[in-house]
Formats: C-alpha cells, sequence, structure tokens
C-alpha cells in the first residue's frame, strides 16, 4: 500500500497529512505555524 506525505502551504499555517493512495483519502496530521509561508522548523521533530 502507498502511503503519501502531504503538505498544504498557506500564509498562516501549513497543514501536514498522510495519505492513502490505494483509498484516495487522507488524514491530517497537524498544522504547523508560519510565517509568510515559511514553517516554523522548530515545530517539526
Amino acid at each position: 500500500m502507498s502511503q503519501l506525505l502531504a503538505f498544504d502551504y498557506g500564509l498562516k499555517s501549513i497543514g501536514v497529512a498522510v495519505g492513502q493512495a490505494v483509498t484516495g483519502s487522507a488524514t491530517p496530521l497537524a498544522a504547523l505555524a508560519a510565517r509568510d509561508g515559511q514553517p516554523d522548523w522548530q515545530q517539526v521533530h
């Protein structure tokens, strides 16, 4: 089964999700704070 890691970039936050290619579904993991579209990398661990 193929899994995908997806990012939804915005100016204030960046959404992170994992998706399943077979079922076409996605599950949100986190919303990271962003400043002008740049992620706060300290939140990623």
